[in-house]
C-alpha cells in the first residue's frame, strides 16, 4: 500500500533530508540577498519574504519517474505543490528539517518518505528559479518541461500567468501579423518576379519560456 509506503521513515532518509534542506535554505538567502539588497536577520524571514514575492507555495510539479509510482492522486499520483503545506503539518518538510536537526534520535519519524520527496521537489523549483534563463523556441513540443530531470516536470502556462505554473510560455504577439506580411510580400508563383524573389525577411520566434515569480507586468493578461 503506498499510501502507508509514504509514511516509512529511517535514518538515510534523515540524512538525506538535512543535505537537501540545506541546500534549499542556501537558495532562499540568495533569493533574499538578490532581491532585498540586504541578508535576513533569520532564514525563515528570507523564505518568508521570497515565498510571499514569488508565490512559491503555490507553484506545482508532476512525478514523471516511472519507478516512483503512486495511485494515491491527493498526495503524489498527480500535481502538487511541495511548498504548499500549513505549518507543522504533515507535509511540511522544513518543520521536519529542523527537528531532525536539533533531535535527530526522537525526530528521526519526521524523516520518512513524504516530506523527503516534498523536499526534494522544492529543491527542484528553487534551482530553476536559480538557474533559469529565458529560452525563445518554435515550438512548445521542443521544450523539455522536466529539465532534464528524471524526477519531476514543472507545470508550465500559455499566454496567461496561472500562478500554479513555474514557467510562462509567451508567443511572439507580432508573430501572425509578420507571418501575414511575409506572406504578403511574397510575388505571385507564376510571375517572373517570383523567380528573383530572395527572402530576406527573417522568420520571427514563436516562442518565449521565462519563469513565473507571481508578480504580473503592467498589461500582462
Amino acid at each position: 500500500d503506498m499510501h502507508i509506503q509514504i509514511w516509512k521513515y529511517s535514518f538515510q532518509i534523515a540524512d538525506l533530508l538535512l543535505a537537501i534542506c540545506t541546500l534549499i535554505e542556501s537558495l532562499f538567502l540568495e533569493f533574499y540577498n538578490d532581491e532585498f539588497k540586504q541578508n535576513p536577520e533569520k532564514i525563515v524571514t528570507a523564505i518568508s519574504a521570497i515565498n510571499s514575492k514569488w508565490k512559491l507555495d503555490e507553484k506545482t510539479v508532476r512525478i514523471i519517474c516511472k519507478s516512483m509510482y503512486f495511485t494515491d492522486v491527493n498526495i503524489f499520483g498527480g500535481e502538487f505543490s511541495p511548498m504548499g503545506y500549513k505549518s507543522h503539518d504533515n507535509n511540511d518538510f522544513y518543520s521536519a528539517y529542523c527537528a531532525i536537526k536539533h533531535n535527530r534520535i526522537n525526530a528521526l519519524h519526521k524523516a520518512n518518505v513524504n516530506v523527503l520527496v516534498r523536499a526534494l521537489a522544492a529543491l527542484f523549483i528553487l534551482n530553476i528559479y536559480y538557474s533559469f534563463e529565458t529560452v525563445e523556441i518554435d515550438s512548445i513540443s521542443e521544450f523539455d518541461f522536466s529539465l532534464s530531470s528524471n524526477v519531476f516536470m514543472v507545470k508550465y502556462s500559455l499566454n496567461s500567468i496561472s500562478p500554479q505554473s513555474v514557467l510562462c510560455v509567451e508567443e511572439d504577439p507580432d508573430y501572425l501579423k509578420k507571418v501575414d506580411e511575409y506572406a504578403d510580400g511574397v510575388p505571385d508563383l507564376m510571375s517572373g518576379d517570383f523567380l528573383k524573389y530572395t527572402d530576406e525577411v527573417r522568420e520571427p520566434r514563436r516562442f518565449t519560456v521565462c519563469l513565473n515569480k507571481g508578480e504580473t507586468d503592467e498589461g500582462t493578461q
